[in-house]
């Protein structure tokens, strides 16, 4: 299918000659980032031990189509709440509603999720769609934890296959705690200098130029 296969371009690696290690063979940091950012979370609860999660928390529309000032106006006239409103973006198109936590994600049976999505389809009709097509504005960090004020740590990725650290690196440039292992000394050598190295966090965050110097002898 379209987009089921990622096209990532190569990126040689260069390694500095004090090193004393030759090895060209790392595969591009864009690929173990797209795997940290995607099911990584950045931070940890530290009460509910879960990975948060980035949900939006305000979303933007577009005032300047009549269908969608006719939508506002429906919810007011109807006393939609903001429940409401995240209970429909949360059913999304399905005809059968899911129920939703309070604070508008996937939840339990026990949250009438679903009496919040009848009553707002009932009140918008299809005008409905205008929230369900809105793009989110605003995002925060939320977990399954009651406590919102909760203290969080870094999330960890852990690379058992190390290698050359290019997991460890994507990692640690994207604020989480990365463990990298390998049975080679040498290997675990190039990983810390990568980890550590200016230049080399740069590339990992897509800051620094497309061409590189090769780097000089210390």
């Amino acid at each position: 299918m379209p987009g089921s296969v990622w096209e990532i371009a190569p990126q040689p690696l260069r390694v500095p000659p004090h090193l004393g290690i030759a090895h060209h063979a790392s595969f591009p940091v864009e690929w173990p980032r797209r795997l940290v950012l995607g099911w990584s979370p950045r931070r940890v609860c530290t009460a509910c031990g879960h990975g948060r999660r980035r949900v939006p928390i305000a979303y933007g529309l577009d005032t300047s189509r009549p269908q969608t000032r006719r939508a506002l106006e429906l919810v007011r006239e109807h006393g939609l709440t903001e429940a409401h409103l995240s209970a429909l973006r949360a059913a999304g198109l399905n005809d059968t509603p899911r129920a939703v936590d309070t604070q508008g994600r996937p939840g339990g049976h026990e949250h009438p999720g679903g009496q919040l999505v009848a009553e707002a389809r009932a009140a918008l009709g299809g005008y409905a769609r205008e929230f369900l097509l809105s793009r989110a504005t605003e995002f925060a960090d939320a977990c399954d934890c009651a406590d919102t004020n909760a203290a969080g740590v870094p999330g960890v990725v852990l690379d058992p296959f190390g290698g050359t650290g290019t997991t460890a690196l994507a990692a640690a440039v994207h604020g989480r705690r990365a463990i990298s292992l390998d049975a080679s000394r040498d290997y675990c050598r190039l990983a810390a200098w990568r980890v550590h190295d200016p230049r080399q966090q740069a590339r990992a965050r897509g800051t620094h130029p497309a061409t590189e110097p090769a780097p000089r002898a210390a």
